[in-house]
């Protein structure tokens, strides 16, 4: 997948811009004449190897996952991963609510303990 992206990359941002595409139709034309380069047919093939192998069609990603490359499903691992530090973040954001909670009765036990009491009075 990386040479892939890295061979379209290439070909969308060198090999077709303007002016380098002009210097490879050039090359084309001088390719087997007398005052071209030794290596100037190699560089050509070259050339068009990354655009050839750009243009391969990539495995489906679960024909990548039965391959050998990995033991480990990343993206399973990092769904997991993320699930349990939610479950976590969850579970903590809990417990400082009932913390809280705590924390109100006890201030409004102590607010009400040293508020006197009225008591009426008849006359």
């Amino acid at each position: 997948m990386f040479k892939r992206t890295h061979y379209s990359t290439y070909i969308r941002k060198v090999i077709k811009f303007n002016v380098i595409q002009k210097i490879i139709d050039e090359a084309q034309r001088w390719v087997h004449t007398q005052g071209a380069s030794e290596h100037l047919e190699s560089y050509l093939e070259k050339i068009r190897e990354i655009e050839k192998e750009s243009q391969f069609i990539p495995d489906s990603y679960e024909s990548f996952k039965k391959r050998t490359y990995m033991d480990l499903d990343l993206n399973e691992y990092t769904r997991k991963a993320i699930l349990l530090e939610r479950e976590q973040l969850r579970k903590r954001k809990e417990q400082q609510d009932q913390l809280n909670h705590a924390k109100a009765r006890a201030f409004k036990q102590t607010i009400d303990y040293q508020q006197p009491k009225q008591t009426a009075v008849v006359c």
